[in-house]
Parts: structure tokens; C-alpha cells; sequence
């Protein structure tokens, strides 16, 4: 009785964990790890806010933390995100848990496994109040290229996660 109870909730377990697994969304670039949604404006050097056409409010801060393949570099310029019809520019960039620098427009010579973010100013209006938000990015490159729609994860007042605290295996539901 004790084997069948122990296999039971060995089983219980084991198909627990396989459904709280997560996965990275591929994009352009190399891996996606992480989407992230906040009305807590982080930190960001240098923004000048006449770069940029905040007609809102109501601003919320969207940050897709991504790994890059082999020799490929990060510019503010290569994404955007696009939420009900509206684009929205990447406002700043950063390496692992640094900070955000406006003036800092490109990353180039990344070491392998490097995390980096990219962080947007969106419409705090056309965001939801659901714990997940699907929002689309594009890369701007010329040319076709997939967009991508990703689960934004609402933390709502709460801080970003620090690029160290995001798993090797991402955060996204595995499909």
C-alpha cells in the first residue's frame, strides 16, 4: 500500500512539475525569456520624453528581457511593440541587471548567454487588468520578418524582474 501511495504522488508530482515547466519564444534576434508589464516606472537615464510621442496618460513600461544568438548585436531601433494598432518605439536597452540608459541606443560584442532588455513605453490605457497581456513584437529591420505575440506577465505596481532572477528556460507557458 505504502509503494502504490508513494507512486501515486511520485506521479502527482512529476506531472505537476511538467506543467509549471516554461519555455523561451525564438524571435529574430536569438530567445525571448521573459515579458513583463508594469505601471512602476523603473529608472531610465537620459530619456528625453520630446524623443518620443507620449500622447497617454497613463503610462505603463514593457520589458522583453531576450538572449541573443551568436553574433548578432541589440539596437532601440531593431524592435517595437504593437498594441491595438499602435507601434511603439524601444525607449532604452540594458545588459543583465544594469540599469536603462536612454543614450545608450546599441549593444554590440555580447558575450554567449548575455541577457539583455528591452524596455517600451506603452498606453497604460490599452492595457488590460488581466495577469497576462498578449502584445506583438516587430522588428523593424527591412524586410519580412515574423512578429511575434508574446503573454506579457502584468506585475502591475511591482518592479521588473532582475534579468539573473529569470530561468535559463524562460518564463513563458510551454505549449
Amino acid at each position: 500500500m505504502k509503494t502504490l501511495l508513494y507512486s501515486f504522488f511520485t506521479g502527482l508530482l512529476l506531472t505537476g512539475t511538467m506543467t509549471l515547466s516554461a519555455a523561451v519564444v525564438p524571435f529574430r534576434g536569438g530567445e525571448i525569456l521573459a515579458a513583463e508589464l508594469t505601471s512602476k516606472a523603473p529608472e531610465i537615464v537620459h530619456l528625453d520624453r520630446f524623443d518620443f510621442d507620449f500622447q497617454f496618460e497613463n503610462k505603463c513600461y514593457a520589458l522583453v528581457t531576450v538572449k541573443l544568438s551568436p553574433g548578432r548585436n541589440l539596437s532601440t531601433y531593431d524592435y517595437s511593440l504593437e498594441l491595438f494598432g499602435r507601434s511603439y518605439p524601444c525607449v532604452a536597452i540594458r545588459t543583465g541587471d544594469g540599469g536603462f540608459d536612454a543614450d545608450q541606443w546599441e549593444i554590440r560584442d555580447i558575450a554567449p548567454g548575455t541577457r539583455l532588455g528591452m524596455l517600451f513605453i506603452v498606453d497604460g490605457n490599452a492595457v488590460g487588468k488581466g495577469t497576462t497581456e498578449k502584445i506583438t513584437l516587430k522588428c523593424n529591420a527591412p524586410g519580412t520578418y515574423p512578429a511575434v505575440t508574446l503573454p506579457f506577465s502584468n506585475l502591475r505596481t511591482r518592479t521588473f524582474t532582475a534579468a539573473s532572477g529569470i530561468p535559463e528556460t524562460g518564463t513563458f507557458p510551454q505549449k
